[in-house]
């Protein structure tokens, strides 16, 4: 009976020295990891827009990369030469600059002012910008 056990043991020692042969070759597994890009807060691309200005349908164009506003530009008109000419230019600026709709209005072009805003909002709506992030 000693010999039984014995011989018993002896396998059972042989098989965990062969296994921890093979498991001690084996090297270590490196953790997997697959990386996503990050969401960003737009998706890419050029938008248009367009709202009701003082002199008529007043259209913009807004180019978006994943993390910002690239460019905002009124496209057509009809608001009064002269009169809008500062809200054209300065209220995209302000847009870019503070990448924000929440920018003060041109006096004396508070219609204009009103009016690229909203068109830009609705142009910030069509890429799937969350608005009140923006105001």
């Amino acid at each position: 009976m000693n010999v039984k056990i014995i011989n018993k043991w002896r396998l059972f020692f042989i098989i965990l020295l062969i296994s921890s042969m093979f498991l001690g070759c084996s090297g270590p597994t490196q953790p997997t990891t697959t990386e996503t890009e990050a969401p960003g807060l737009y998706t890419p691309g050029t938008y248009t827009g367009e709202a009701q200005g003082y002199g008529g349908v007043l259209r913009v164009e807004v180019e978006l990369d994943k993390d910002s506003i690239v460019s905002v530009e009124v496209t057509e008109h009809s608001e009064s030469a002269g009169v809008s000419d500062e809200a054209i230019i300065t209220i995209p600026e302000k847009i870019i600059e503070t990448q924000s709709l929440a920018v003060d209005v041109v006096a004396g072009a508070s219609f204009s002012s009103q009016a690229i805003l909203e068109a830009v909002e609705n142009a910030m709506i069509d890429a799937g910008a969350d608005i009140d992030l923006l105001k």
